[in-house]
């Protein structure tokens, strides 16, 4: 855990915030946080939320680790990342999306996000930016071209999504899943 905080505290810029902007401040750090957690959920509500964090002009430090000063002391960094949180989402609503268009328009919206998010010096942004970058060739140059599912084009190399992407759905339901009939909650055996 520490290993991973010195990580995440050398690979992007440290903004610190004073006492009188706590309360903005804890209020967008909460409300980015709530809205990580909806990235693969819910998210256009996530979209919502973060675009609200970003157009947001009294927050002016973002894509950082933040330091909020609540008392005499600092609290431990917090990753501030709006726009690459935002792209994720949009990313992940990408995978959903029903026509070309709309997954163009999604993943070109999560590319202008990861740019903003790099040039802002956030290096974790890079691989989803490489990621997403991909698929939009992929689709410029035609549906049927690409043998890998689109969850894993989409997905930052090495992740978790991209490996059990590859992995799923299977292809038919194992004999040994339970079978759904009866009343609401019951389960019976295949026969």
């Amino acid at each position: 855990m520490m290993l991973a905080l010195t990580m995440l505290c050398a690979l992007q810029d440290n903004e610190y915030v004073q006492k009188l902007d706590k309360v903005k401040y804890n209020l967008a750090t909460r409300a980015c946080r709530e809205a990580e957690r909806k990235l693969d959920s819910d998210e256009t509500a996530a979209i919502d939320r973060l675009t609200r964090i970003i157009d947001d002009p009294e927050i002016s430090k973002k894509e950082c680790n933040l330091f909020v000063q609540q008392t005499d002391q600092y609290d431990p960094p917090v990753a501030f990342l709006p726009y690459q949180f935002r792209a994720r989402a949009r990313i992940s609503l990408a995978t959903k999306a029903g026509s070309p268009a709309e997954k163009k328009r999604l993943l070109d919206e999560a590319v202008h996000d990861l740019e903003e998010s790099v040039r802002r010096n956030v290096k974790s942004s890079a691989p989803y930016l490489e990621a997403a970058q991909a698929e939009l060739r992929r689709l410029a140059t035609g549906p049927g071209r690409s043998s890998s599912s689109p969850r894993t084009a989409i997905s930052p190399p090495g992740s978790w999504s991209s490996a059990r992407a590859r992995a799923w759905p299977p292809r038919t339901a194992p004999s040994s899943w339970p079978r759904r009939s009866g009343p609401a909650g019951t389960i019976s055996p295949r026969r």
